[in-house]
């Protein structure tokens, strides 16, 4: 796969698109470009193992849609509400959450239905109710080493597919 420059993200926003990343730079680029795209009521899932990203593409996600709060991850929480000027985005973690009726008892049905934009990480918890209109986006670590300098390299699969 050849990695796409920078410059060329803002016009890679169709779908499904994968990205390799190997920079906080790049995955913010991409964040950044798909905030352009998404509005009102869509719901965005993101699935991948431990630090692959998630919480850095949701806090870049959420600075460029201009939310009016700080940004941090709703681990403990569960969900975090964030304000914009003319919407708000509930962010979800449901790493914690052991099974489907936890997630349902949240109030899932209503959120996933509302005019907010729902943000969810660890959407595999959740993987048997999705509702049916959504973006998925998986992390994937695919390669790691370091190199002559000693610096750590780290690139990561981001893919992105909307379903209808």
């Amino acid at each position: 796969m050849q990695k796409i420059s920078l410059k060329e993200i803002k016009n890679r926003m169709f779908f499904p698109q994968t990205f390799e990343s190997d920079s906080p730079k790049y995955t913010s680029e991409i964040a950044k470009n798909f905030a352009k795209i998404i509005k009102k009521g869509d719901n965005i899932f993101l699935t991948g193992d431990l630090g692959t990203g998630k919480t850095f593409f949701t806090k870049e996600l959420l600075t460029s849609l201009e939310t009016e709060d700080f940004v941090n991850s709703p681990s403990f929480k569960l969900i975090n509400e964030y304000r914009t000027k003319s919407f708000k985005i509930l962010h979800f973690d449901l790493y914690r959450l052991e099974n489907v009726d936890e997630i349902l008892y949240l109030g899932w049905e209503e959120m996933m239905t509302s005019d907010a934009i729902c943000i969810v990480e660890w959407a595999e918890r959740a993987k048997n109710i999705l509702p049916e209109k959504r973006y998925e986006i998986s992390f994937e670590h695919f390669f790691q080493h370091f190199s002559t300098k000693k610096k750590e390299v780290n690139k990561r699969m981001i893919k992105i597919i909307k379903i209808d």
